[in-house]
């Protein structure tokens, strides 16, 4: 089940496909093994929860990750990089725009 977010709403839940076209705001995430697709992230997103799996495409703001176990991944076009992660087991990577865009088509 994909839940897309065109306006700036919480998400509760576990095991969620969740598509952000832009988030603006303060926007949280709270549950458990959960794809997130961010195309844009301009404001804060705040992800809470364990095995976790966020992919930002383009990032200006800021990602505060809160849990066990999570894998993000960063498009190399982003403007800057903050991510705050608390927790254990984390992936971070930086990927190639074009690599990381035609894995979610």
């Amino acid at each position: 089940m994909v839940v897309p977010i065109r306006e700036s709403q919480d998400v509760f839940g576990n095991k969620k496909r969740i598509r952000i076209e832009n988030n603006r705001d303060n926007l949280q995430i709270i549950g458990n093994q959960n794809r997130i697709l961010v195309k844009a992230n301009e404001g804060t997103l705040n992800v809470i929860g364990n095995a976790n799996n966020v992919k930002i495409m383009r990032n200006c703001g800021t990602l505060n990750y809160v849990g066990n176990q999570g894998s993000i991944y960063l498009s190399d076009q982003s403007k800057s990089v903050k991510v705050n992660y608390t927790g254990n087991n984390a992936k971070i990577r930086v990927c190639d725009h074009e690599q990381l865009s035609d894995r979610f088509r």
